[in-house]
């Protein structure tokens, strides 16, 4: 059984998500999400110091969720660097499709809020890492010799599919549906940098 505590912060991450679904970062408030919860201001701050915090709490969660459909590249343990490759980046492209207002509403607040830019810049930098390790696992020595090194390579392919959501979402939300190819373009540029190295 959880705790009273535990239902009202589900209950404000909840609202939250509705929330930027339907309007902007900006335009949500406190006020907004304390009046759909139907909690007061101070039990708000007793779970989220700022509106930012609890969006970023609803990012934490959609993080685990990424690096959970992810881990069929992230953790895959055999010798083909390939395995996983397709299957992760399909289940990160259905995942962030099945999110597309809610992502789509958090990038957009990431390109005008300081908050949600931070909020966005940790968990992309959390994605990086992750991409790093398993990169420097797959084509780390054939980098070291002739290339960028292992950190560069995951920061930018992790920002090629931060764009690729970007636009896919931006697609989704303002016309219904997602852009074309995305899931072949993604798994074919990932399938070669990993076999390649570059």
């Amino acid at each position: 059984m959880t705790s009273k505590g535990a239902r009202t912060r589900r209950r404000i991450l909840d609202v939250v998500v509705d929330l930027l679904e339907t309007q902007s970062y900006d335009a949500m408030s406190v006020a907004e999400i304390t009046r759909r919860t139907d909690i007061t201001r101070p039990a708000f701050y007793f779970h989220f110091a700022t509106k930012g915090a609890a969006v970023a709490g609803v990012l934490e969660e959609l993080l685990e969720q990424f690096v959970t459909v992810a881990a069929a590249w992230y953790e895959h343990p055999g010798d083909d660097p390939l395995a996983g490759v397709e299957e992760a980046l399909g289940a990160t492209i259905d995942l962030w499709r099945a999110h597309a207002r809610l992502m789509d509403a958090v990038l957009r607040a990431a390109a005008t809020d300081d908050e949600a830019a931070e909020i966005v810049g940790a968990w992309v930098e959390g994605l990086c890492e992750r991409a790093g390790e398993r990169l420097r696992r797959d084509v780390g020595t054939r980098l070291a010799t002739n290339g960028p090194s292992v950190e560069s390579l995951a920061a930018f392919m992790v920002g090629a599919t931060l764009d690729a959501m970007r636009r896919d979402v931006g697609t989704i939300v303002e016309r219904g549906r997602p852009a074309p190819e995305v899931r072949e373009t993604l798994v074919y540029v990932w399938s070669r940098v990993i076999a390649g190295g570059c």
